[in-house]
């Protein structure tokens, strides 16, 4: 994801939410970020993954599946730099705009895209238990949602 892609990401947010506040504007910036990081951890998007994280960003008050179309076609172009480049600043954006609560709802979130496929891979494993760590949470937090898909998680890797 180049900085215009950035642009262009936070440009479709800023269309979809409209006139909002900067701590909701943030979260979805973040949460969209962080679901295509995970979705992406394998290197690939696959359908059921695509199906979540634009439903997931449906749960998101103001955005509507036409505006979740728009945000996903720009994170999808984008999904290597923001698996690595841009994942601190989205990390950042939670920890300074969302209290504990929502950034363990994020997890949350991001545990059940890592499932939608069927499986967690290590990959993604070690990928939320990163994420954990940047957004302030323990790893005993991470364990405790993560024991919900305790028979999807995938030794095999």
């Amino acid at each position: 994801m180049t900085s215009d892609e950035y642009t262009s990401l936070r440009s479709v947010i800023r269309t979809a939410l409209g006139p909002s506040n900067p701590e909701l504007f943030n979260l979805v910036t973040a949460v969209a970020g962080l679901l295509t990081a995970v979705a992406y951890a394998d290197q690939e998007i696959d359908d059921a993954e695509a199906a979540f994280l634009k439903n997931s960003l449906t749960r998101i008050e103001s955005i509507n599946a036409e505006s979740a179309l728009a945000i996903y076609e720009v994170v999808e172009k984008g999904a290597v730099r923001i698996s690595t480049s841009f994942l601190p600043r989205f990390t950042r954006l939670l920890v300074d705009s969302a209290p504990v609560a929502t950034r363990i709802e994020v997890l949350s979130v991001l545990v059940e895209m890592a499932a939608a496929d069927g499986k967690i891979e290590l990959e993604e494993r070690n990928l939320l238990r990163n994420i954990t760590n940047a957004l302030g949470l323990s790893q005993a937090m991470y364990n405790q949602i993560q024991e919900t898909y305790r028979h999807l998680l995938d030794f095999g890797n």
